[in-house]
């Protein structure tokens, strides 16, 4: 029986730079360990990690944890 991965995301620089440009809500923090994470206001909304980004590296972790299909969306707020 495959496995798969139904609620994963995708983030490209594009979507954050409009993000942040064009929403007037969400803006980028850099964290003490030197990672970007997306806040919406003063609200932490989520840490982008490389597998966001960079699909060869999704799939090698995929393989590595036994996931055989993702379900990949762009995560809100969709712009």
């Amino acid at each position: 029986m495959p496995i798969i991965d139904v609620h994963t995301h995708v983030y490209t620089r594009p979507w954050l730079d409009i993000l942040c440009r064009e929403s007037g809500k969400y803006h980028l923090k850099v964290r003490p360990d030197g990672q970007e994470e997306i806040f919406r206001g003063d609200t932490p909304v989520s840490i982008p990690q490389p597998g966001h980004f960079d699909y060869d590296l999704r799939i090698k972790q995929m393989d590595a944890t036994g996931i055989d299909i993702s379900i990949v969306s762009l995560t809100a707020p969709s712009v």
